[in-house]
């Protein structure tokens, strides 16, 4: 949501119709995050839901937060500390783009410029960038087959590997393919350039406390 304030309102105009509360041409005042039921004949997305609209739009919020202000968040954390081992503001990962936030089974992770770092109390932190990324995130992420990341890239002189829970992901350096690896079956998953894009933030989940 760059350059938009989640905690903002907006007037959009409406173009009228059986599906919506507002006539044609009326101006509805909304938050810039709003449901189908501010607008529509609709109850969607249910009561449990909408009752957490206004923590969904503290969540989406921290997106926008400079790189200062994360850090701070970041700070006395288990991914803070191994960010900064890895050279902070400048290591492979660059600078975060979320505070850290809950994934599955007890595990955490945060966002950064050019990958992710995830933390579990059996795999450690670990970073997550480019291609291998990338793929992995096309698996479900640490809900996919392969888990989590057990350890950081691999450099080895064909290939970049990376191994996780259940399996690893190898990125070979000629052709730019990325395959799975799991209980000895190759499974090819990508084809992409060296330099993968970056995948953005897979959870929106209430903010907690950094890991002490």
């Amino acid at each position: 949501m760059d350059d938009v304030d989640p905690r903002s309102m907006v007037d959009l105009q409406s173009a009228g119709s059986s599906y919506t509360t507002f006539p044609g041409g009326a101006i509805a005042r909304l938050p810039a995050i709003f449901t189908h039921r501010d607008v529509g004949n609709t109850d969607c997305p249910g009561n449990a839901a909408y009752a957490v609209m206004d923590e969904i739009r503290d969540i989406a919020a921290h997106f926008n937060d400079p790189p200062e202000e994360l850090i701070k968040a970041l700070e006395g954390g288990a991914i803070y500390q191994r960010w900064q081992a890895l050279g902070g503001m400048n290591s492979a990962l660059g600078a975060p783009t979320s505070p850290e936030a809950d994934a599955a089974d007890g595990a955490r992770y945060a966002t950064f410029a050019k990958g992710a770092m995830y933390w579990s109390p059996v795999t450690d932190a670990q970073p997550i960038t480019g291609a291998i990324y990338e793929a992995w995130a096309s698996q479900s992420y640490e809900r996919g087959p392969l888990g989590l990341p057990t350890s950081a890239e691999i450099q080895e002189p064909l290939q970049i590997t990376q191994n996780f829970q259940h399996g690893t992901l190898n990125f070979e350096r000629l052709t730019g393919n990325v395959t799975e690896v799991v209980d000895g079956i190759t499974t090819p998953l990508a084809t992409r350039p060296p330099s993968g894009p970056t995948v953005p933030p897979e959870h929106f989940t209430l903010p907690t406390h950094p890991i002490t």
